[in-house]
């Protein structure tokens, strides 16, 4: 988890950069239509580093992309 957030957090500041701004101040519904490549293309995205890609990418609502907290929270909803 370390590995893909400081990644994250690296490309963002290189796609900063590259815009010359916030990235809260770009229209991503301007890009919503286009695909991934595309997109990441246009905006000048880099691709993630090999460690967070070693590390794997989970989505967000899948156990492995979650904090022990988020998971508590997610069995506890299961539950009920």
């Amino acid at each position: 988890m370390h590995d893909r957030l400081a990644d994250a957090l690296s490309l963002g500041q290189v796609l900063c950069d590259l815009l010359g701004g916030d990235l809260l101040e770009v229209d991503y519904h301007v890009h919503a239509e286009r695909q991934l490549d595309e997109a990441r293309a246009i905006l000048g995205y880099p691709p993630k580093s090999a460690k967070a890609q070693a590390a794997g990418s989970p989505g967000a609502f899948e156990r492995a992309g979650m904090s022990r907290l988020q998971q508590e929270y997610s069995a506890g909803l299961a539950r009920d």
